[in-house]
This record gives structure tokens, sequence and C-alpha cells, in this order.
């Protein structure tokens, strides 16, 4: 029975960070997690011993338990150990993936694109406020997280899950409220769209070279982002925050996404 508690209690622990809901420096407490989950102090103990031997958080001294931060030396070697990884995955995701899986992902896409949209709107109206800013990012990690899950799921490959998703949870080291001057950190999030559209093409007409190709290329771009982050974190721990907005060209393909959208299921000709 302790044991199977041990597992419900490391489960949701991960579930918690690979959600973003569990971020970098803050110290969460092992006691609360367990009078949350409706369980007594020492299943919910075992399960942070185990992730702590895993190298996913650290205790620091009386202080409580957090998410271990890399350091941009460590952050490389794991990024490019993720690349390798997911690029496999999405390899036999591309032979294995069901219609239902299929249709997930282009749920998820759609809710990008009305997601697009809104901050298109907001930034039209001169509206987007601090508050605007933190909603989208809660909500662009949840579409990140399900559409990486839903590829490594269709793997229909456990162990490889498993692997991936310690890995993942390694590189998100930062999950910080960083807006880059220049419309740098709204600009990503456009980006991460463009490729997440064409990685689901490339899996919904089951092409293996073109799903590998645009993975490969998405988390390249998504590591370059990150050291970014890391490097300017690094430099200036000031927590400033600047303001910054869509830029108008990334946003007006939207349409011509949403109308191909619908066709991407068919084969390619």
């Amino acid at each position: 029975m302790t044991t199977n508690l041990k597992t419900q209690a490391y489960q949701h622990i991960r579930e918690k960070m690979l959600r973003g809901h569990l971020v970098e420096g803050d110290f969460f407490s092992p006691r609360k997690i367990a009078k949350s989950m409706g369980m007594s102090y020492t299943p919910v103990r075992e399960a942070i011993l185990q992730l702590q031997t895993e190298g996913l958080v650290e205790k620091v001294g009386n202080r409580g338990v957090r998410l271990r931060s890399l350091t941009i030396e460590e952050l490389i070697p794991a990024f490019e150990l993720r690349i390798v990884m997911e690029t496999g995955a999405a390899e036999l995701a591309a032979e294995k993936i069901s219609d239902e899986e299929l249709a997930y992902l282009r749920k998820n896409i759609r809710k990008q694109i009305d997601l697009l949209k809104k901050l298109r709107a907001k930034g039209r109206q001169g509206l987007l406020t601090e508050e605007f800013f933190n909603h989208v990012d809660d909500q662009v990690l949840l579409f990140n997280f399900e559409f990486h899950l839903t590829i490594l799921n269709a793997t229909h490959n456990p162990q490889l899950i498993k692997n991936i998703g310690d890995i993942r949870l390694l590189t998100r080291c930062i999950n910080l409220r960083v807006h880059f001057m220049g419309g740098e950190y709204m600009d990503q999030n456009m980006r991460d769209f463009l490729f997440h559209y064409r990685i689901y093409r490339a899996l919904s007409r089951r092409n293996i070279d073109d799903a590998r190709v645009w993975i490969r290329k998405h988390l390249k771009n998504a590591f370059e982002y990150n050291l970014a982050i890391q490097k300017a974190v690094q430099s200036s721990r000031s927590g400033n925050r600047t303001r910054t907005y869509y830029t108008e060209a990334l946003l007006e393909s939207m349409q011509t996404f949403e109308s191909r959208l619908g066709d991407a299921s068919r084969p390619a000709k």
C-alpha cells in the first residue's frame, strides 16, 4: 500500500513539474502536497527522495525542496540529448500515431491559433497588460505540454516516454516570465506555433522524414531561446519585465493556417 501511495505522490509531483505548476527557484512543501492529496507525509517524502536521486529536485538546508536549476554547462548536453531522443520519438510517432491522437493535435493547434488571435486583438486595442501576459504564459505552457505529450504517447513506448519526460523536466529549468525587448518573447510564441503546425502536418501525412526534420528544428530553436534566457537571467536578477508586442507581420497569415488546417490530413500530392 505504501509503495502505491509513493507512486501516486511521485506521479503527482512530476505532473505538476511538467505542467509548470512548480517553477525554478520556488520552494514547495512536501507536507502541503501530502495534505492536498489526502495522504500521509511518508509516501510524499519517499517520492521526493526518488526525484532527488533522479536529479530533478534538490533539498536546500531547512528551507525546503525546489526544482534543481541547471547551469549553462549542464543545460547544453541535456538539451542535446533531448533533441536526439525526441527526434527519434517523432519518427516512431509518424509510424504509429492514431487518428484519435491526430485529432487531438489538430484541436491543440486550433487552441493555439485562438490564443494568438486574442493577442493580436489585445495589441491592436492597446490593452496588453501584465495580467494578460501571465495568462498567455500559462496557456502556452499548457498547450506546449499537451502537444508534445501527445506525440510521446503516440510512440506507445513507456520507457521512451519516461526517459524523455525526465530530460524535459531538466531542460525546463527556466520557467520565468522573461519578456525580451523588441518583441522577442512574444515572437517566440509565434515561432513555436509555426513549428507545431509543421510537425502536425508531417505526422498527419505519416511523413517520417518531415517529422524528424521539423521536430529537430523546433527543439534546436527552443534550445537557443532557453540558452539566451539562461544567460539573461544570470547577467541580471533584477526581475524587471519589459512589455512587448507581437510583430504584426507574423500574425497576418493566421487565416491561411486556419484554412489549411482542415486539409492537413489529406495525402500530399
